[in-house]
């Protein structure tokens, strides 16, 4: 499986989420390269498309979920709070942006995707959180004594 990522969002929300989305994207994949799904869902890709706008726009935006078994595309549209998103820090952001990561996964089942595949990708999506919200973290500072 890989995993691909967008937005539908205000230019604001849009220009935030860009880099999150990039490096999230990236260390996904990095991961999934290394596992093996159910036969079924080998190939397939996981279409991620956060929807970030305002919420005198929002009405216009309906989160959908849905499956094209032609192309091998599994796709969640979802919703992330918009003043909360632009108004949080980088990691604040990040976590946001795996909840629904984590929504879509349980979202799966809808498809009969077993528990275990399901339980490799929540993982999965552990390990990049835990990576990249460790890069977002400040570096300790010395304490000045020893050496």
């Amino acid at each position: 499986m890989t995993f691909w990522s967008s937005s539908e969002a205000t230019s604001e929300a849009n220009e935030q989420f860009g880099p999150i989305q990039r490096m999230v994207e990236s260390e996904m994949n990095r991961l999934l390269e290394g596992i093996s799904l159910e036969a079924q869902w080998e190939g397939w890709k996981w279409a991620f498309i956060a929807i970030i706008v305002s919420r005198k726009f929002g009405q216009d935006y309906t989160e959908r979920v849905r499956r094209n078994s032609k192309n091998r595309v599994l796709e969640f549209r979802l919703k992330l709070d918009h003043d909360l998103f632009v108004s949080s820090p980088r990691i604040g952001q990040l976590s946001q942006y795996f909840d629904q990561l984590r929504r879509s996964v349980e979202a799966m089942a809808k498809w009969e995707m077993s528990l275990a595949d399901r339980s490799i990708l929540l993982n999965a999506l552990k390990d990049a959180e835990a990576v990249l919200a460790s890069r977002q973290s400040p570096p300790p500072v010395a304490s000045g004594l020893g050496a």
